[in-house]
């Protein structure tokens, strides 16, 4: 049988990226903190250089609900993320949160994507002590919380497949999305 992680080595396409970040997300959330933490330096490392390859919408929604997984479902799971990223290069996890995460989850429209993304959202702004000690915290916990506030204010709204999002929807011709980019 393939390795479960499998398709971070299968070649970019948009779905195989949309359904791996899926099945992150699912592990993400499911495992306990022991069995995840080792490897999610590893992971934000991979999914971040295949972010370089495949910038659409559809996908960065998909890797920011697969890291919101993360931040809800584990009681250090902000800080976990924040030193993965910022152990691949200083500054990784702050390019990311601002280039990818506050410009494409305002953009979510799958409910649940909604309530998950504004809550991990207040968890980084409030349980990093790393991304608290950055120079920029302030201006980035404001357009943070004004993201996860809007989100919230949605979570009732009837969902509109076609503005785009997680699942469906959006980039399908591979619009390119801003971007970080991660040294591997």
């Amino acid at each position: 049988p393939a390795h479960p992680l499998a398709y971070l080595t299968a070649p970019h396409r948009q779905a195989t990226e949309v359904d791996g970040c899926a099945l992150l997300g699912a592990v993400l959330e499911a495992a306990p903190t022991a069995s995840v933490s080792p490897y999610v330096a590893e992971v934000c490392r991979v999914t971040l250089t295949r972010w370089q390859g495949n910038r659409t919408r559809r996908y960065a929604l998909s890797l920011c609900a697969a890291f919101s997984r993360l931040v809800v479902c584990h009681e250090h799971g902000a800080e976990l993320l924040v030193n993965a990223m910022e152990g691949l290069h200083t500054g990784t996890f702050c390019g990311f949160f601002e280039q990818v995460w506050l410009e494409h989850v305002p953009h979510t429209v799958a409910q649940p994507e909604r309530l998950l993304c504004a809550l991990a959202l207040v968890r980084l702004v409030s349980r990093s002590p790393t991304l608290s000690a950055h120079a920029r915290y302030a201006e980035l916990a404001v357009r943070a919380l004004d993201v996860g506030q809007a989100l919230l204010e949605r979570v009732d709204a009837p969902t509109d497949r076609a503005g785009g999002g997680a699942n469906g929807g959006g980039d399908e011709d591979g619009d390119e999305a801003g971007g970080v980019e991660v040294e591997g």
